[in-house]
């Protein structure tokens, strides 16, 4: 099986359990609380995304993956965790632009990047290692 429908099939399952997680557990909760409140769960999430900055690092991934997807996946996280935590600190003291600041935090968390650089895309044109 070719490893990005490999990764595919993983990302679909993975997108189904956390949907039925949410629709479950989550939204009922969350639908009881003040908007303030009820954002923050989500915004932690993004405030620990600090792991995906270690593919910057030398050495931690394949020399075959893209420069240009490492630093998509890398800086990304790190600006979207920064960006969470102020958002939370911003929540909390109920400043004014808030709710502003947590929509660009779910907006570039979750993949509002160029197309181009889809990590699917990127997966696609890394080469597969001789005897596999």
């Amino acid at each position: 099986m070719k490893p990005v429908v490999l990764f595919s099939i993983q990302f679909s399952l993975i997108l189904v359990a956390y949907g039925l997680i949410a629709a479950w557990y989550v939204v009922p909760r969350l639908s009881e609380r003040p908007r303030e409140a009820a954002l923050q769960p989500l915004l932690w999430v993004h405030a620990f995304r600090v792991v995906g900055g270690a593919v910057l690092a030398p050495g931690a991934v394949a020399a075959a993956v893209p420069i240009a997807f490492q630093r998509l996946v890398g800086y990304g996280d790190l600006i979207t965790a920064a960006l969470a935590l102020i958002a939370l600190a911003a929540l909390r003291a109920r400043l004014a632009g808030a709710i502003a600041v947590t929509w660009t935090v779910l907006v570039l968390g979750n993949g509002g990047h160029d197309q181009r650089d889809h990590p699917v895309d990127a997966l696609q044109r890394v080469q597969p290692r001789a005897g596999r």
